[in-house]
């Protein structure tokens, strides 16, 4: 991630905040035709759940996603500094997430 390259640490850890949520709604588009419309981000973890839940290992999929959208708040909006291990762990999240829609979509 170029954000992370660049040791822009806040900023790789809202792109990786907004990119779960693009492909986790990407795919619950192409499975269900549906996406999470809801202001509370934590309820597509829910959804991916209730939507999928024949998915092979989508409580673990679940987990990543839970651990990316945790930290939302933080790294938007306050002002406490989002370190290097940190956003490590963030993106870490996010390519198992992808990893799993990759090997998982239809």
């Amino acid at each position: 991630m170029e954000a992370c390259e660049h040791e822009r640490w806040s900023a790789a850890g809202v792109n990786a905040v907004h990119a779960a949520t693009s492909i986790v709604d990407a795919l619950l588009i192409q499975e269900r035709g549906l996406r999470c419309t809801s202001s509370n981000h934590m309820d597509l973890v829910e959804l991916l759940g209730l939507e999928l839940p024949d998915l092979p290992d989508v409580k673990v999929a679940q987990k990543h996603l839970r651990h990316i959208l945790s930290e939302k708040n933080r790294v938007e909006y306050e002002a406490r500094p989002f370190s290097k291990s940190d956003a490590t762990a963030m993106v870490q999240h996010l390519q198992r997430l992808t990893d799993w829609i990759s090997r998982h979509r239809t």
